[in-house]
């Protein structure tokens, strides 16, 4: 059960990593729309951070929830 865990938190983590990852590209990408004047690129760039943290946060979240079930099925 401990090795369902570890797999689990890891699969996590870098879920939350590739979500944060997501964010700071899109945190550039609107960075670098606003000060050209690109709107086009500055919306899309918002859009990234969106989902990028939004992703983040939901394999942060399905993790936890993940492993306390575990845990508390192992006692």
């Amino acid at each position: 059960m401990a090795t369902v865990v570890k797999i689990v938190q890891i699969a996590g983590t870098i879920f939350g990593a590739s979500g944060l990852i997501g964010l700071l590209i899109g945190y550039f990408n609107f960075q670098s729309g606003t000060k050209h004047e690109d709107p086009m690129k500055a919306e899309k760039g918002s859009q990234q951070m969106l989902w990028g943290g939004a992703s983040a946060m939901i394999a942060t979240g399905v993790v936890t929830v993940i492993v306390q079930a575990l845990n508390a099925i192992r006692f």
